[in-house]
């Protein structure tokens, strides 16, 4: 029974942090609060039953294990358990658990100490023995030396002749006694060479470790694990205990013997491998993927990230087994996982759930819902185009295809299990579907996929359907006079009606099809302006067109431009091209670049939505630019707000300094015209003017202004 209390326990806890036997500190709740390296090591990696392999992430979930904790809490009394653990289903280990209240002085049990000592290792039905079980019993035999020297003298010898293990006796001025031949095999020195020698000298390890320790502190180390120079200069690691021998004639010796641990760490990889890895096709295993999960979804809530879960099952694999055998199925599954794995990135996971299953964890998607679901969808039609694709299986060809369901998750309250369980869920709805499908486990998300996946396809036919129409919205001057228009981009689907530039404008940026798009709307725009340069009442009007990042890039911009304006034949100067801030602060040097080329081929341009980004003189005067587009968020409460009216009245100064034109967008009442006007802004635009509307209503407006302006 330990009195110190729970804190003071807590307190010193760093002594136990470089033990080799699994220590920890529960409080009278059950709650962890503090564990050692050795003791994360049997949590993570050991259960109480083999059932309990696949079905919980750590020992301490498992339910016989916590059962027992409980009862020990509540014991009140020091309480051991001798019970066999496992690895994996072939691997067994003993273990010894010790449990010991921790008290105050008046006798109120705050917790447990829990300490776990591993007694030996079954590998199917093969017993391995621990080397430092051989060790432990070897510095026992030379502690019970006798003090008579010749005892001493004959019992050494006969360690040194029987003992399996490399064994080096020095004297107290560090010199080798005695070597066995086990320790010339190790260090590929002869003894006789070694007798006599300073042990600093003679053995690398001795300088990497430090000389003869129990020599120096007079005490004996039953093993440590370290890493000498052996084999012909290999690093090698090995196994030492060291005991200190005293007698009256030879004063202080020390017996050192050694362990050659490199074929140990090579089957600490195998059953690492075994109990964590897929056999056929390298991949992790169910156990593995429920720990990757369980770091995920902390890993999602730290970071604040979706991730997802894709679950996929290959269809007819079934069908494939029986016909062909096991074996062309076993080839299929390591050609599907060597697939898998060129679909995802690095850090994402990859494992073989089980028979046809496969399991994907893709983590750090995005912030927004909507967002990660579209990713994760890229992924899984990553997945499927690249499974179509013909396997050749010992010169067969084989066709397949795998139904997958996906399960986003981001702070999720419940367990591992359940959001498993959800993807496994929407997986068989993918089967269900006709196979080959995608499935999202969200019912809502789904929905919103399905609409998207349903607005991209009318997308891509909206162009050669003619379905694209341009309108345009009205620019004025202090007088109210027109003097140019804004194109807008409107979309009539026969099913889905009139959709918002809203809905579909992003989509064609991520899709690419802003490219042919955005080159229709220049080649109308311009088409436009060619049609009104012989009519005396729209010759002087200017039209401006929206250019998108994507556009904007491509590497043809520039040369697009210049022939759609060779193609239409009209003054250049008539064509305004609008760049956000955002846009253009992207690569401020190409953006520059491309400016000026087309600058110089007469094209004007402004800049849209201004100081919604990083306004700045430093590089707005570098810019081509002859406008600039206030903001029609900042034109909104100009008349009530007093912060909005103080950055319009900067916008308009700064743009009067470096002679720029400006234009004010959303002007939508007369109290915003007039205090625009007041503060120096000579042109406006918005629904105060007129709407967006078809060519045909814009060119009907245009002549009733005229008949106006004529009276």
């Amino acid at each position: 029974m330990l009195e110190s209390g729970l804190e003071g326990l807590l307190g010193n806890s760093a002594a136990y942090d470089f033990l080799e036997s699994a220590v920890a500190i529960f409080d009278s709740a059950g709650k962890l609060r503090y564990g050692n390296a050795a003791f994360a090591h049997f949590n993570h990696n050991v259960r109480d039953s083999i059932e309990n392999l696949n079905g919980h992430a750590t020992l301490l979930e498992c339910p016989q294990f916590q059962s027992w904790l409980m009862a020990a809490i509540a014991a009140d009394h020091a309480d051991t358990l001798s019970q066999s653990f496992y690895y994996a289903p072939l691997i067994r280990v003993e273990l010894t658990v010790c449990a010991r209240p921790v008290v105050t002085r008046d006798g109120k049990t705050q917790g447990i100490l829990f300490t776990l000592g591993e007694e030996s290792i079954e590998f199917g039905n093969r017993h391995i023995a621990r080397a430092q079980e051989s060790l432990r019993t070897l510095a026992e035999r030379i502690k019970s030396l006798d003090l008579d020297k010749r005892s001493n003298d004959k019992l050494i010898r006969v360690l040194l002749r029987d003992a399996p293990f490399a064994m080096v006796l020095f004297n107290g001025k560090r010199q080798i006694i005695q070597a066995n031949r086990a320790a010339e095999s190790l260090f590929g020195i002869s003894a006789a060479k070694m007798v006599g020698q300073s042990c600093e000298l003679l053995l690398p390890c001795y300088q990497q470790c430090g000389a003869c320790p129990a020599l120096d502190q007079h005490r004996r180390i039953d093993a440590d694990e370290i890493y000498s120079l052996a084999h012909g200069l290999q690093s090698i690691p090995l196994l030492r205990s060291v005991a200190t021998i005293t007698d009256d004639s030879s004063g202080t010796m020390v017996i050192e013997a050694f362990i050659d641990l490199t074929e140990r760490k090579k089957a600490d990889e195998v059953i690492h491998n075994l109990a964590f890895y897929d056999s056929l096709t390298g991949m992790p295993n169910r156990r593995l993927l429920m720990d990757r999960l369980h770091q995920a979804m902390a890993s999602t809530t730290r970071n604040a990230q979706h991730g997802a879960i894709l679950f996929l099952d290959l269809d007819n694999f079934k069908s494939l087994n029986d016909t062909k055998g096991h074996d062309i199925g076993d080839l299929l599954l390591t050609e599907v996982a060597q697939r898998l794995q060129g679909c995802v990135r690095e850090g994402d996971t990859v494992a073989r759930f089980g028979g046809d299953e496969f399991v994907l964890i893709l983590e750090g998607l995005s912030n927004e819902q909507a967002e990660a679901a579209a990713h994760a969808e890229m992924v899984a039609d990553k997945i499927r185009s690249v499974l179509v694709q013909p396997f050749f299986l010992n010169g067969m060809e084989h066709h397949c295809s795998a139904s997958i369901g996906i399960n986003i998750f981001y702070d999720h309250p419940g367990t591992s299990d359940e959001l498993l369980k959800q993807a496994d869920v929407a997986m068989y709805q993918a089967k269900q579907a006709g196979r080959n499908a995608i499935r999202f486990f969200d019912p809502a998300m789904q929905a919103v996929l399905d609409a998207r996946s349903k607005l991209e396809e009318a997308l891509r036919g909206a162009l050669s359907k003619q379905q694209f129409s341009l309108h345009y919205q009205i620019q004025v001057d202090g007088e109210l006079r027109p003097i140019g228009a804004e194109a807008l981009l409107r979309w009539k689907h026969p099913d889905l009606g009139i959709v918002s530039p809203m809905q579909f404008i992003e989509l064609a940026e991520e899709t690419d099809l802003i490219l042919p798009i955005g080159l229709w709307v220049l080649e109308t725009a311009c088409a436009q302006l060619e049609q009104w340069q012989n009519d005396p009442l729209f010759s002087k009007l200017n039209i401006s067109v929206n250019v998108s990042a994507r556009q904007f890039r491509h590497e043809d911009f520039v040369t697009q431009v210049k022939s759609v304006l060779d193609k239409s034949g009209i003054n250049p100067s008539r064509l305004k091209l609008e760049l956000t801030e955002s846009l253009i602060l992207n690569n401020v040097e190409d953006s520059i670049s491309k400016m000026q080329l087309l600058k110089s081929a007469g094209v004007d341009f402004s800049m849209d939505d201004f100081g919604t980004g990083y306004s700045s003189l430093s590089y707005l005067k570098r810019l081509p630019l002859s406008q600039i587009k206030i903001d029609q968020s900042f034109v909104r409460d100009i008349s009530t707000d007093t912060s909005d009216a103080a950055i319009v009245k900067t916008i308009i100064a700064m743009a009067e300094t470096l002679g720029l034109n400006v234009i004010a967008e959303g002007v939508e009442t007369e109290a915003q015209r007039e205090f625009l006007e007041l503060g120096g802004c000579p042109a406006f635009q918005g629904h105060l003017f007129g709407n967006a509307m078809p060519v045909e209503q814009f060119d009907a407006l245009l002549r009733e202004k005229a008949i106006l302006f004529a009276k």
